[in-house]
């Protein structure tokens, strides 16, 4: 079970047991200790109401060999300051064994010490006062009834007791150092076997887990190596590739730079022929204005000649009219010369008239006649004229309705060459952006030839660092 568990898991609970081992011991190092310190404060207060026991007798003792002394020296008054010196200290050591008593029974027999004293206390100070007055005898006879007996045996009592509480407690004491030498010995004995069973199973699951990861890592320093150099080889190709495209990019970055100028150029061009198609536009406007002035002009003249028709249709009238008279007149003429002829010399004068007339007669009928012919070729001028006119405003006509294709035309002209402006500006800009990008490209390819480079250099350290991390794999498995 202990070998399925995880390595951390196992190491812990290595760790653990001795953890638990030292916890437990000191869970009992400290209750042996706490009973221990117990222990020493009873025996501590134990050796202390001896001593106060003790002292209670020095200072009783004390007062009782002052006392003899005074009664022995009368006239040496220091016996009295070294009485009262030893009632302090009877007091003093009293009161300490007051507080070190638990006892009930050596409570009892310090009380019976306390009522003895102050009886012979009594009887001390009363033989004092004696001496004091010159009565030596019954000074004498009072500090023999001093006895001790009785307050020695209750302290012999307490003494005892105590005595006796020091030796069970000395038992008692030397009993627990055994126990806690055995237990120390014992949780040594156990920790160090424990650690070292659990060390070494830890170790050999630690040393298996070593070699398994040291062929893993060995195999897979070769399948790195064996990558790392087909992928130096791949980059070597991709940083060459890189460097063409960034070459390339250049290139189409110069184009695209042409390319805006050019269409910039275009667009200047544009903006002028949409001036001059403008300006085109405005002529044929001002082209069909006159057209319709010209039309209007021969609607005139086509007027002005039918007119002129009408009054030559006249003049013929009046020349028929003519001629018709000059027939008549010469027909009269003749009549007159003929009736000339008849009358003689009397009708000579008449007959040269007649003939005046007559001459005159041909000549208006032959006036009549040209002016006929005139008016015939009046009115075929006038009809060629009116055939002209007509065809004159049926071509303005014509030439109106080309006029106006023409100026649809113009506009048609103008709008596509607005919309080619338009567009030619939208390429120049279109162009810029694109030399704008094409040089972002080419700072992008830049960087990832330089990456590229960078990926190399790399991979080379990946692979010499690889080749070291499979020499140390080696090394560690020569090591376990």
């Amino acid at each position: 079970m202990f070998y399925k568990l995880k390595l951390k898991n196992s190491i812990l609970l290595g760790y653990l047991i001795p953890i638990l081992c030292l916890i437990f011991m000191g869970v009992f190092f400290y209750a042996r200790a706490v009973n221990k310190e117990r222990l020493s404060q009873k025996v501590k207060r134990a050796q202390n109401t001896i001593i106060s026991a003790i002292n209670v007798t020095n200072g009783m003792s004390k007062m009782v060999r002052n006392l003899r002394g005074y009664v022995l020296f009368p006239e040496d008054k220091s016996y009295e300051s070294n009485y009262e010196a030893g009632w302090k200290l009877y007091q003093s050591a009293a009161a300490e064994l007051k507080n070190n008593l638990k006892d009930s029974q050596e409570q009892q027999e310090f009380k019976t010490i306390q009522n003895e004293v102050k009886r012979l206390d009594g009887i001390s100070r009363e033989a004092i006062r004696l001496l004091k007055q010159g009565n030596l005898q019954a000074a004498k006879n009072l500090t023999n009834q001093v006895r001790l007996l009785e307050v020695e045996k209750a302290q012999e009592r307490i003494l005892a007791k105590e005595r006796e509480f020091l030796a069970a407690a000395s038992k008692v004491e030397a009993n627990e150092t055994r126990l806690l030498l055995k237990a120390i010995a014992l949780s040594t004995v156990l920790s160090v076997l424990g650690s070292l069973s659990i060390g070494l199973i830890v170790a050999s699951k630690i040393a298996k887990m070593i070699n398994q990861t040291v062929a893993a890592i060995a195999k897979s320093s070769v399948e790195i190596v064996a990558t790392v150099e087909q992928q130096e080889s791949t980059i070597g190709h991709q940083a060459a590739a890189v460097n063409q495209t960034t070459i390339t990019m250049d290139e189409l970055g110069a184009s695209s730079k042409s390319t805006a100028q050019q269409a910039e150029s275009a667009a200047t061009g544009a903006m002028q022929a949409l001036n001059l198609a403008g300006g085109g536009s405005e002529t044929v406007n001002r082209t069909l204005e006159g057209m319709k002035v010209l039309r209007e002009q021969a609607e005139a003249v086509a007027a002005q000649i039918q007119h002129l028709n009408e009054q030559t249709n006249q003049i013929a009238n009046i020349s028929d009219l003519v001629s018709e008279l000059a027939s008549q007149t010469n027909m009269l003429a003749l009549n007159a010369a003929v009736e000339a002829v008849r009358a003689g010399e009397n009708g000579r004068g008449f007959a040269v008239i007649a003939g005046e007339i007559r001459h005159l007669a041909d000549r208006s009928k032959k006036s009549a006649e040209k002016i006929n012919n005139l008016i015939v070729d009046i009115q075929s001028a006038i009809g060629a004229t009116v055939t002209a006119t007509s065809e004159g405003a049926h071509t303005a006509g014509e030439g109106m309705k080309l006029t106006k294709s023409t100026a649809q035309a113009f506009n048609d002209v103008v709008n596509a060459i607005n919309n080619i402006a338009i567009s030619t500006q939208q390429i120049s800009l279109t162009a810029q952006q694109q030399a704008l990008a094409v040089e972002q490209v080419v700072e992008a390819m830049k960087t990832l030839d330089r990456g590229a480079a960078q990926t190399a250099i790399g991979i080379s350290q990946t692979k010499f660092t690889t080749h070291n991390l499979n020499e140390a794999a080696r090394n560690l498995q020569e090591l376990l």
